[in-house]
């Protein structure tokens, strides 16, 4: 891990640049199941929400149609499985009844059994940054006040699936970030962040 650099909203973590992107989702992952362990020990309604392209799956090299475990964060859901950790599924893929049975057949095949529950775009949510980052933000709310539980954590490879808008300046300052890391902090209401290498980088 590099230096903890502090923002106002969120502090910081990356991972060497050196690394092979799975080394990267790795040393996350492993931060990420101590803090869900101390978290789920205090907090016996603990959630974790995770998105599902380049986080749970990225295309095959071979195959790019083809989509294949993502491993340290495949072998972190089933930790946080293991663990009665509710896991919830936010993402910005559109919403509709085959693509919801795909989704379901995706998450079957990569061993990420359990989800309490899925979130899928609605076609009425253009993918615009804002948009997502509202309609991710809203999903976690709506999460917390239906299932009752305390969202402690939430993975993706993009900021909006992380930070909760309105975006101030220091938010505006992560898109500047070196995309090639893996980031970990900590948001102001103590909800744990991991922000995985993205998918496009020149």
């Amino acid at each position: 891990m590099l230096p903890v650099r502090a923002l106002s909203t969120v502090s910081i973590a990356g991972t060497g640049v050196a690394d092979t992107d799975e080394e990267r989702r790795s040393r996350a992952m492993k931060w990420m199941r101590g803090w869900v362990n101390l978290q789920s020990r205090n907090r016996p309604n603990a959630a974790v929400v995770f998105d599902v392209d380049h986080t749970l799956v990225e295309p095959s090299r071979d195959n790019p149609v083809v989509q294949v475990p993502i491993p340290s964060v495949c072998e972190f859901y089933r930790h946080c499985h293991a663990r009665s950790i509710q896991c919830f599924i936010v993402t910005a893929r559109l919403d509709f009844e085959d693509g919801r049975k795909v989704l379901r057949a995706l998450l079957r095949d990569i061993g990420a059994e359990g989800v309490r529950a899925m979130y899928l775009r609605p076609g009425a949510v253009r993918p615009t940054i804002p948009n997502l980052a509202e309609f991710k933000s809203q999903c976690r709310k709506d999460i917390e006040q239906r299932f009752g539980v305390s969202v402690v954590a939430n993975i993706g490879d993009n900021w909006h699936d992380l930070i909760k808008p309105p975006f101030s300046d220091e938010h505006h300052a992560l898109w500047d970030l070196d995309d090639r890391h893996s980031f970990v902090g900590v948001l102001e209401d103590g909800e744990a962040v991991v922000k995985l290498p993205g998918a496009a980088r020149g």
